[in-house]
């Protein structure tokens, strides 16, 4: 079998340039991945908050994914946007109190999500979890577009 031959413009990039960071800043959703026990993947639609080059959602402690997060780690995100795909793996932490409550803030915030949300939201997402990058990745799709739009 022949190997496919991608074009420079095509691969993925890693690190965060100035267009994936403005990215983070956009009101979008993202999926996170963490690895259940029995060795499965679960994924979860998130609002997030990114930070000092850290990412942040805000979640109930016994959801899956916090539980996933608390007892293994590793976990994968990837944001929902239209323009760029911005992916992530690293390590995950909970984050409890008055710490996860301030970053719920803020994350709401980000989403401009009224006191009535503010209210809901606090009293069922009773954390936060932190993820600290190990790898970031990113890839548009702009010279697919191009590609197919000049065959």
């Amino acid at each position: 079998m022949k190997r496919a031959s991608i074009p420079d413009g095509y691969r993925m990039g890693s690190g965060l340039d100035d267009r994936a960071r403005a990215a983070l800043g956009d009101r979008v959703n993202a999926t996170v991945g963490t690895l259940n026990p029995d060795g499965s993947i679960n994924l979860a639609h998130v609002y997030f908050l990114f930070e000092n080059d850290r990412l942040y959602f805000e979640t109930a402690s016994t959801t899956r994914k916090a539980r996933n997060a608390a007892e293994r780690g590793t976990i994968s995100f990837l944001i929902d946007h239209p323009d760029i795909d911005v992916r992530a793996e690293g390590q995950a932490r909970l984050l409890g109190g008055d710490e996860a409550q301030a970053i719920n803030r803020r994350l709401r915030d980000k989403y401009e999500m009224g006191d009535q949300a503010h209210r809901f939201f606090t009293e069922i997402d009773d954390c936060a979890v932190e993820i600290t990058v190990g790898r970031w990745r990113t890839w548009t799709n702009t010279v697919l577009r191009e590609g197919v739009r000049n065959a």
